[in-house]
């Protein structure tokens, strides 16, 4: 996340960047030590659902730092 927000400057405040940018998703590196912990939590929104829209749309995003499709 804190690549997309260089890429394309987020209008929001220091507090959110810092919110939105302290997310760790579950990966293959922790995956054995935070699995249990991840799929308990599955039905409680985390922090960073606030930055979801309740009505979206989807839409193409093009990667402009690390290269092209």
């Amino acid at each position: 996340m804190p690549e997309f927000d260089q890429q394309h400057k987020f209008n929001i405040s220091n507090s959110d960047r810092t919110l939105l940018n302290s997310y760790q998703p579950l990966g293959v590196d922790n995956f054995e030590t935070y699995n249990q912990e991840f799929f308990a939590q599955l039905d409680n929104p985390i922090a960073q659902c606030k930055f979801c829209p309740e009505k979206y749309t989807f839409q193409k995003i093009f990667p402009v730092t690390k290269g092209v499709i």
